[in-house]
């Protein structure tokens, strides 16, 4: 749902918002699926926003950001997906 309510399967404005959210899904992947209670539905929508976020950055930015959101808190993460969605 995090995907959902963030808009996270539309493609970021800039490079800034696309890190935010490779960060934000990158913290969505380091949580087993098991925690997540992750239907169909919210593993297709997050399956786009990987999609719409790598359509911005490149590669090596994409992979970067990514890798800070598996080491991310998840303190860090709410206070980041607040910070998206303001």
């Amino acid at each position: 749902m995090l995907a959902e309510r963030l808009q996270l399967g539309v493609a970021p404005r800039t490079s800034k918002e696309g890190l935010r959210r490779s960060r934000l899904l990158g913290r969505r992947a380091s949580i087993p699926r098991s925690s997540l209670n992750a239907g169909p539905v919210t593993t297709e929508v997050a399956e786009q926003a990987v999609g719409a976020v790598r359509s911005k950055l490149d590669e090596a930015g994409s992979a970067r950001a990514w890798g800070e959101g598996l080491l991310m808190t998840l303190d860090k993460a709410v206070a980041a997906a607040l910070a998206l969605k303001s």
